[in-house]
């Protein structure tokens, strides 16, 4: 008598069908898509560091940095065809955040304003990856800009993969950091505005203030 599920193999072929007739098991939907996500970071992360120990981290990077904005760009151009009307930086941070969710990466807060949008995001797939990982997908977003509109521009300023707690990351008009960046260093290098700011952050006394504020305006007069 043969075992319960046993059959005469007429040729080594049959082999898989027949375990995977014995394996039929129904799982649900939202399991396989987890198990698909975590076998596509698994790879990408395992391709990714075959390819720094064989070509060295920069090479890697310039290698695979186009590509990938070339993909970002073809995927950007579909969402922005089936878009009309959506306002641009809409567009481009619906399209990434899209992305984000189906690589489940966890977000703790996304915050619009008017010519910018930034997230936080506190777990992902690709945590304990290379940079370049990031990098990669630091391009691909920078795709979606160059085609939704090539104004915009994507930046990581935080990456777990550095060794950040969190990834963050904004979308905003290329030229705004740098605005941003010169105001600050402007107002650093202004005494008034130094001492200014130490008092209102109460780092400083009244009097303390007043009297550095009178050396100041002696000293360097406007």
């Amino acid at each position: 008598m043969k075992p319960f599920g046993r059959q005469d193999l007429k040729d080594e072929s049959d082999l898989g069908p027949m375990i995977a007739d014995i394996l039929n098991w129904e799982l649900p939907k939202e399991m396989v898509d987890s198990f698909s996500v975590q076998y596509l970071a698994e790879f990408w992360i395992l391709a990714t560091k075959a390819l720094i120990d064989h070509l060295g981290e920069e090479r890697v990077a310039s290698m695979l940095a186009p590509y990938m904005k070339h993909r970002g760009a073809s995927f950007g151009l579909k969402r922005s065809s089936a878009s009309h009307g959506a306002f641009d930086l809409l567009r481009i941070t619906s399209s990434i955040c899209l992305i984000d969710g189906a690589l489940h990466m966890e977000p703790s807060s996304t915050l619009p304003e008017l010519n910018m949008v930034e997230r936080t995001i506190v777990d992902c797939p690709f945590r304990e990856a290379p940079v370049a990982v990031c990098q990669q997908f630091e391009a691909f977003c920078n795709g979606i800009c160059e085609a939704i509109d090539p104004d915009y521009k994507f930046a990581y300023d935080c990456m777990m993969t550095k060794g950040d707690k969190t990834c963050h990351w904004t979308i905003r008009k290329k030229g705004e950091a740098t605005k941003e960046k010169a105001k600050e260093e402007g107002t650093a290098d202004d005494p008034i505005k130094r001492l200014t700011n130490k008092y209102i952050d109460e780092e400083i006394a009244k009097e303390e203030y007043e009297e550095k504020m009178a050396i100041i305006k002696k000293h360097y007069p406007r």
